[in-house]
């Protein structure tokens, strides 16, 4: 027993003494994992005011390449003047309080950044340089540096930068999988950059050792930890959320306030600065919230009593429940990839266990591909968040698919929000058009009477597979009150069908925004 205690203490410290001598190696490999941690956590923050877009990722990814770069030349040149290891230690350790810094104040600066009257592009741009910015310029310059203090002698200088640049590389790889598919999903944003900033803390005492505890590195070592704890327990947010969450695919916030027409109370779920993505009462009443949504109830104007019917874009199953209401003996399949967003819909949305109601956590794209069912109706309401819709269900290959499944008589409803007219309306357009070319009725009503025909707005786009050629007149109150919203102007098919080859969606979204 003695023997083997003795050999794992033996071992331990063989393997701190191993750790020691490549203990740049190490550094090197924990910046590079940081770097990519450190993007995806901010798509996190930047959700949430800006969005998902394209746009978003752009100017994150490019503000951080940018920024590397710029670290490489700084950590290059520092490190030929000055090759000591406590230098690099201290980018590590400034890497940690900006990190920190930027956690404190990452919900403040988005808020202001988003109010800025500027395109999407200009505000996704200006976030992702005050925030990101600082901290990947001093990641950048780590590997350099490390290879300067590596370097031996000039005959082994290339396989000296290769190992390390591996090794870096090697970190950003486990950082990237690491993040996407544990770090993200279980810990969370806030969370995610607090483990980052103790991280980098811990590669800085590596590279130092008892040398961390002199003042010029305790003190910005104690720093990290003062904001680290201003994070965990006053961290200022720009609003007021019961709860704010990250899932495997979006950051998610749920509130409580006031609904603007009804004055009831709700509790509304949102993905991104551009509206509510979901809300149900809390008063008790058994109604939808959005009226878009009450628009799906045409559906038994054009198709009487559907029996099975396809929602795609699922979100806290509000109208789910409402179809089933309306139609006692009816099922309905949903298809919601975030099972995040499910497991929130249970806790804080009322969604219950149906045996008329059968999920499916998939991407709807897929799920049309490989589905043969057939339905009496098809709705869709999928969006990425509220300025990005997953491009692959507007295509003419994806539409050919909603046709392929639906009944003879059956209907499509989509939830599209655009303009009709004008540059705001060309997402509606091409959507229009693409639809056309398989649906011989397609049809498009406002939600909103009020709305001009070039002001974006949620539309309800109707596609009817048979001869049925509707007079839009019902004895039924509610239903011919919708039914008057009927767009009967002309339709331009101005712009190409929309294809998986090239769809610029995110493009005509923009400008609908």
């Amino acid at each position: 027993m003695l023997y083997f205690y003795l050999r794992n203490i033996l071992n331990f410290f063989s393997m701190i003494t191993l750790i020691q001598k490549y203990r740049l190696e190490v550094a090197a490999g924990i910046c590079g994992a940081a770097v990519m941690v450190f993007e995806l956590l901010g798509s996190r923050v930047m959700s949430p005011y800006v969005g998902t877009s394209t746009y978003a990722w752009t100017s994150l990814i490019g503000v951080v390449l940018a920024s590397l770069s710029l670290g490489y030349f700084l950590g290059g040149r520092l490190a030929d003047r000055k090759p000591h290891i406590e230098f690099l230690a201290g980018i590590i350790l400034g890497s940690a309080v900006t990190v920190s810094i930027m956690l404190l104040l990452k919900d403040s600066v988005s808020a202001i950044a988003a109010t800025l009257p500027v395109m999407l592009e200009i505000k996704t741009l200006v976030l992702a340089v005050i925030l990101f910015a600082p901290s990947s310029v001093l990641f950048g310059m780590v590997t350099p540096y490390a290879v300067r203090l590596r370097m031996e002698s000039v005959a082994h200088a290339g396989q000296t930068a290769g190992n390390l640049y591996a090794l870096s590389t090697i970190g950003s790889i486990t950082g990237t999988f690491f993040a996407g598919f544990y770090l993200i999903p279980y810990w969370g944003t806030t969370f995610g950059l607090l483990a980052l900033a103790l991280v980098l803390v811990c590669a800085t005492a590596l590279l130092l050792g008892k040398a961390i505890f002199r003042a010029h590195f305790l003190l910005p070592t104690i720093l990290v930890l003062i904001l680290l704890s201003l994070n965990l327990f006053f961290a200022p947010t720009a609003y007021a959320f019961m709860v704010d969450t990250d899932t495997e695919y979006s950051r998610v916030l749920i509130f409580e306030t006031q609904d603007p027409y009804t004055s009831k109370p709700i509790r509304g779920l949102m993905m991104d600065p551009y509206g509510t993505q979901a809300a149900i009462f809390t008063d008790g009443t058994d109604d939808l919230v959005f009226e878009y949504a009450k628009f799906y109830r045409l559906v038994d104007y054009f198709f009487p009593q559907p029996n099975h019917a396809l929602l795609i874009g699922g979100s806290v199953y509000t109208y789910p429940h409402d179809f089933l209401k309306q139609f006692p003996a009816a099922t309905m399949d949903v298809v919601e990839i975030d099972s995040g967003v499910t497991d929130l819909a249970r806790e804080y949305f009322g969604l219950t266990d149906n045996s008329r109601l059968t999920i499916f956590h998939e991407d709807g794209r897929m799920f049309l591909n490989r589905e043969e069912g057939k339905y009496d109706a098809i709705f869709i309401d999928a969006f990425n968040s509220g300025s990005s819709v997953p491009f692959q269900l507007t295509t003419r290959e994806a539409i050919q698919h909603v046709h392929n499944m639906l009944n003879p008589k059956g209907i499509v409803m989509v939830n599209i929000i655009s303009a009709i007219t004008g540059e705001q309306g060309m997402f509606l357009r091409a959507q229009y058009t693409t639809y056309s070319e398989f649906f011989p009725h397609v049809y498009v009503f406002q939600v909103d009477s009020e709305k001009k025909s070039d002001e974006t707005q949620n539309l309800i786009l109707v596609a009817l597979t048979g001869d049925f050629v509707p007079t839009f007149i019902s004895s039924d109150f509610e239903t011919q009150r919708r039914l008057q919203l009927l767009w009967r102007l002309p339709i331009e098919k101005d712009l190409p069908v929309l294809t998986d080859d090239f769809a610029p969606v995110e493009y005509y979204r923009r400008k609908a925004l």
